[in-house]
């Protein structure tokens, strides 16, 4: 068995761990400046926001590497956009209204994760299987009843 991970999926770890780490860097910047105007020293350090998504990026590419994982990428160019534009017109799933705003929705990740996961099956050999891990409820069902009719997805809640 080996652990592949969508792209999109990797993309959003690495957004949800840089912004984290960028709050951070924007919380020392703040205690320097204090430091500064209580002293009237300089100080400053050598992070800026490209050095830390590129170390952000590079730790997950290792995590990766480490359990012996693989980028899958997106199948942009197989993927049947004007579906999934009528999906999100629609709602329909996985795309869904945002329970914060109901005038927006969203899905989108979620419906590039699909077409990824797919795309996967479809190109696999008949003797290999996809095991979708999801802890999303309505990608996870919405998967479930996309790929039933295929013999080589497997489907485990998160």
């Amino acid at each position: 068995m080996t652990l592949r991970v969508p792209q999109v999926v990797l993309g959003e770890l690495h957004f949800q761990q840089a912004t984290s780490a960028l709050k951070a860097l924007g919380t020392i910047s703040e205690a320097f400046q204090e430091l500064a105007g209580i002293t009237q020293s300089n100080y400053g350090h050598k992070c800026n926001e490209t050095t830390i998504r590129n170390q952000v990026r590079a730790k997950i590419d290792r995590w990766l590497k480490n359990v012996g994982g693989a980028e899958i990428s997106t199948p942009v160019s197989a993927i049947d956009w004007a579906s999934v534009v009528d999906a999100a017109v629609w709602r329909k799933p996985p795309f869904t209204f945002d329970p914060k705003d109901q005038k927006n929705e969203k899905g989108f990740r979620d419906a590039v994760i699909l077409e990824t996961v797919a795309h996967t099956c479809a190109a696999l050999p008949a003797d290999k299987l996809v095991v979708f891990v999801c802890n999303d409820y309505l990608l996870r069902t919405t998967a479930e009843s996309r790929l039933q009719a295929s013999k080589k997805f497997i489907e485990l809640a998160g």
